[in-house]
């Protein structure tokens, strides 16, 4: 069972990312048939058997969060308090959240298959 860490600390975020996390997540959850964790990060601790399985995936551009919630394990979350980031800049832009955005509705959405 997958342990999804959930932070509840918004101010240490940009404003406009966190709303775009928040109303992403929301839409995604809309057009897929499956329940996303919503307000959950990469971040989460893992049996080995689910590792596993989401190795064995041929994806290349993973969509983690939809890769973790679409392969069926109960997932349980445990949130957190956020400290702000110590050292270096956050890899993943704007653009790139944006692709990886894309990313999940093009793999996970039933919606655009109707």
């Amino acid at each position: 069972m997958p342990l999804c860490m959930q932070s509840d600390s918004i101010e240490k975020k940009e404003f406009l990312k966190e709303i775009s996390y928040w109303t992403f997540y929301r839409i995604l959850s809309k057009m897929i048939d499956f329940e996303l964790p919503l307000d959950s990060g990469d971040f989460c601790i893992m049996d080995r058997k689910i590792v596993d399985i989401l190795n064995s995936m041929p994806e290349r551009n993973r969509f983690v969060r939809g890769l973790r919630a679409w392969s069926g394990f109960k997932q349980t979350g445990l949130e957190y308090e956020r400290q702000a980031r110590a050292a270096g800049l956050a890899k993943y832009d704007f653009k790139k959240l944006r692709r990886l955005a894309l990313d999940g509705i093009i793999s996970f959405s039933t919606v655009l298959l109707q």
